[in-house]
């Protein structure tokens, strides 16, 4: 009787190898039935239970079999299925005893596991090390490890060396199987947490949530990734009912009119980039309707909007009550329209040149004359203000007025310059015959650090830590302290007419085949949209969507699409076309013709 068992307990454990499992549990069930002390078929039956999530029963089983015929192949397996019971210190204790008599690669991988399930990352470090060391066979060890020791180095708060072992456990995995993909996106995204890079750890988490039997709420979970929460991909993934499918967007319109001009994008970097929520179905109320048409810019402080206007007046109007606080009469053409700076509102208008008045009370503050003020948006940032001013890039003073220094350009393209911590960038068209010339300056002295010549067209953007162009169709990354190129979009990507923002993960860029987005971290292309047969108008990213207008002739369509997929989320037909939007503060501002706008 007893052979006979043996036999049939061998025939389930083949029906294991070839991947019948079901089929052979009940087989296991029968041997039992007949001799409930048969370990192998109690061994065979916990292999069966393992695979199906059942490590109770489990656990049971493979007890009962170590003790009916104690091995350490059993005490391996009895380890194995304490941890996956939740019994982490139990199972540490077997794989210890087991390691007191002899030291295996396999055992001294389960100890890593274990330790860093127990939180004791510097131990699980060591194990894992040793286990390197150790080596085995199984075609997965290799990889198992760098993962472990991945787990480690986040647990320890060493960023670098993580992405190193998720690369080597890339590396090594010669059969796409032997990685769990989602597992390694977990893993770099909280690596990119520990450096800061919030862009490329919500990349990695979208990844990581669309890979396949992803445990989406132990993921979200994570306290480790609470850095991630203000964003608006978290709020977007995190939603109910999100799923990773339908990125792709429209296909395929009409190259634009013009190019976008660069005053359409905000601040001082000139990112496109804002904060705060946005409208889901915005309603609209006009805030201020002129006799001329207004011009290309909005600024924001303090609930006061402010606006420049071709009947040659600033206007400061108060968004609580949507009333006109002041009016400012320039007597002559603004030329470089309205921006905040502290206590100050600063623009340019013939004759005078650049102008500052106080913020509250419109009182005159100072005055810079200079021969003229190109069309071009000012820009503040450290204490000065930067525009172009007689042909020339200044640098102003913002207490005083005075000139800090400048810069000679040509002032034919009415672009801002790009300004943060890092210096000034500029596009001066002076340089070049075939092209335009991008100049990188000090910003405190305006001594030229570096320039590069190209097809560029539009006006630079700041973000992470590198300088942003688009040069002979190509998105270009640029280094700010040496102008050397460290990114460029994908050979496959679409041929970019001119930048339109840049946000935590994404590159946005207006194309022949419309609006699109490239990955910042993949280097590929996200989506492609495309509204009716149009020229691009300003475009602002903000909490998860792109804004863009649509211009036609003599109107205007201002479209939201969801900034993962390029889905359009809604759109609004303007009677005007759109020069100036601005997201603020859970509402958006539109410039339409002579009207401004609010959404809400």
């Amino acid at each position: 009787m007893a052979k006979n068992l043996d036999d049939l307990c061998q025939r389930a454990k083949d029906l294991i190898d070839y991947g019948k499992s079901k089929e052979a549990l009940p087989i296991f069930d029968e041997i039992l039935a007949r001799d409930r002390n048969h370990a192998g078929a109690l061994e065979g039956r916990a292999d069966v239970l393992i695979e199906q999530a059942r490590y109770p029963e489990a656990l049971e089983a493979i007890e009962r079999a170590h003790k009916l015929a104690p091995s350490p192949e059993l005490k391996t397996k009895l380890a194995r299925a304490l941890e996956l019971s939740g019994k982490h210190e139990e199972a540490l204790r077997v794989v210890d005893e087991l390691l007191a008599k002899h030291k295996t690669g396999p055992d001294l991988l389960m100890r890593g596991e274990l330790l860093l399930e127990l939180g004791r990352f510097e131990e699980a470090r060591t194990a894992l090390q040793q286990a390197r060391r150790e080596g085995d066979w199984y075609y997965a060890f290799e990889v198992d490890v760098a993962l472990g020791l991945a787990r480690a180095a986040i647990g320890l708060g060493l960023a670098k060396g993580a992405l190193k072992e998720l690369k080597e456990a890339e590396e090594r995995a010669e059969d796409p199987r032997d990685l769990d993909r989602g597992l390694v996106h977990q893993l770099r995204a909280l690596a990119h947490v520990l450096t800061g890079d919030t862009g490329a750890a919500l990349d990695d988490l979208v990844d990581a949530l669309a890979a396949p039997g992803a445990d989406r709420q132990r993921i979200l979970g994570n306290p480790q990734l609470a850095p991630l929460h203000e964003t608006d991909v978290w709020r977007e993934v995190s939603a109910p009912g999100w799923t990773a499918e339908g990125r792709k967007g429209e296909a395929l319109g009409p190259r634009p009119a013009g190019l976008a001009d660069a005053a359409f994008r905000g601040g001082s970097t000139l990112s496109g980039c804002f904060t705060g929520s946005l409208p889901k179905a915005p309603a609209r109320r006009s805030l201020l309707r002129t006799p001329r048409p207004i011009q290309p810019s909005l600024a924001v402080c303090e609930q006061v909007l402010y606006l420049g206007c071709d009947d040659r007046h600033v206007y400061a109007i108060d968004l609580s009550t949507g009333q006109v606080s002041w009016r400012f009469g320039t007597g002559t053409r603004i030329t470089a329209p309205p921006v905040v700076a502290g206590d100050l509102v600063c623009f340019g208008s013939e004759g005078d040149a650049l102008r500052a008045i106080h913020r509250l009370s419109a009182e005159p503050a100072w005055k810079l004359s200079a021969k003229r003020l190109h069309e071009a948006p000012l820009v503040q940032h450290g204490g000065q203000l930067y525009g172009i001013i007689g042909g020339d890039l200044w640098a102003v003073d913002l207490a005083t007025g005075k000139r800090v220094w400048k810069q000679r350009t040509d002032d034919s393209l009415a672009l801002p310059a790009a300004v943060d911590a890092s210096g000034v960038y500029y596009v001066d068209p002076l340089t070049g015959h075939n092209g335009n010339t991008l100049q990188a300056f000090d910003a405190q002295t305006g001594k030229r650090r570096w320039k590069r010549k190209g097809m560029i067209y539009d006006a630079p953007i700041l973000a992470h830590d590198r300088v942003w162009i688009a040069d002979e169709g190509r998105i270009v990354g640029l280094d700010p302290a040496t102008g050397k190129e460290r990114w460029a979009s994908p050979d496959d990507a679409p041929s970019v007419t001119t930048l339109l923002a840049i946000d935590e993960r994404r590159i946005y860029g207006w194309s022949d085949d419309g609006v699109f987005a490239v990955s910042r971290k993949k280097r590929e292309t996200a989506w492609i949209c495309s509204p009716p047969r149009s020229a691009i108008g300003p475009c602002a990213a903000a909490k998860g969507k792109l804004l863009f207008a649509a211009l036609h002739e003599e109107s205007a369509t201002l479209h939201a699409v969801s900034a993962m997929r390029g889905e359009e989320r809604w759109s609004m037909e303007f009677d005007a076309p759109i020069s100036a939007l601005l997201p603020c503060a859970g509402k958006i501002y539109v410039v339409a013709g002579s009207e401004v706008w609010e959404l809400s």
